[in-house]
């Protein structure tokens, strides 16, 4: 048994509690409800944006305070106040890094309170362009014809999507300054590579917002290489049926698929709510 006022449940959002469709389940959407209506202190951690988390995962309607962009921020989910931000640094250098690949990025930042992700439709790769084309009625779409105005404005996220042997280069020589998370991504199956902060992680969001809540315990679920940080300092952590290898092997336990509401059902088992 867990004591909910202290206990803080952190769960990561594709492959782990959406299904592999990309849905949340109803069911799973009402007991979350229902359950931090009653004190469970959960939040989820996701390399998604608040606008696309919460398409997502709009069925969660309680007041939660969200993980986004791999720990970039912290931001309520009703009012969506940013609680904590980390910013880029030295862009110049980060661009110089892309130009010298052959590279254009999209670039996410704040100009005041309004998110935007800048980039030149000319330049993007063929995968990046795909990507985009899927999107629909987004409003921080910022396409612009001039490459440079791409870093306009305080940066947060710079997103790129190719082949690894255009992609690897950049991913050498950023790795050492920045947080690089490079892999392939859970639907699509292409290579991504994305830049944030160096301090920024799922990890250290969640220590922020265990101190934000004043939790003295850590339990985590996930399924995929960037929830390996958040593993690492939890006091307990929960692998889905399809994770990767090398998170199963940090789990304290491996529990059912993503596809069967494994993390909803160890709540519901676990926690006495």
């Amino acid at each position: 048994m867990y004591d909910i006022e202290k206990t803080l449940f952190v769960s990561d959002l594709d492959g782990t509690l959406l299904r592999s469709d990309g849905t949340l389940c109803e069911n799973t959407a009402k007991a979350i409800n229902e359950m931090v209506s009653r004190g469970l202190k959960f939040s989820f951690a996701t390399a998604r944006s608040y606008y696309t988390a919460m398409r997502a995962a709009g069925g969660i309607v309680a007041d939660i305070p969200l993980i986004l962009h791999n720990g970039v921020f912290i931001r309520d989910s009703v009012t969506g106040e940013r609680l904590h931000c980390s910013l880029l640094d030295n862009l110049p250098f980060i661009k110089k890094v892309f130009d010298d690949c052959g590279l254009s990025p999209m670039v996410y930042s704040l100009d005041g309170l309004t998110e935007r992700y800048t980039y030149v439709p000319e330049l993007l790769s063929p995968e990046q362009a795909m990507m985009q084309a899927g999107r629909k009625n987004d409003p921080r779409d910022n396409p612009i014809s001039d490459a440079d105005r791409i870093w306009d404005g305080e940066a947060y996220y710079v997103l790129c999507i190719a082949k690894e042997e255009r992609l690897r280069p950049a991913y050498e020589a950023l790795r050492d300054d920045y947080n690089c998370i490079y892999g392939k991504d859970y639907y699509s199956g292409e290579l991504w590579l994305e830049i944030v902060h160096k301090q920024a992680s799922k990890a250290s969001a969640v220590q922020k917002l265990r101190e934000i809540l004043g939790c003295e315990k850590v339990v985590v679920f996930g399924d995929a290489h960037n929830d390996v940080p958040m593993f690492e300092i939890a006091d307990e952590a929960y692998a889905v049926a399809g994770a990767a290898d090398e998170l199963k092997a940090r789990a304290t336990a491996v529990i059912g698929s993503n596809d069967d509401d494994a993390v909803v059902r160890w709540l519901r088992e676990n926690v006495g709510i």
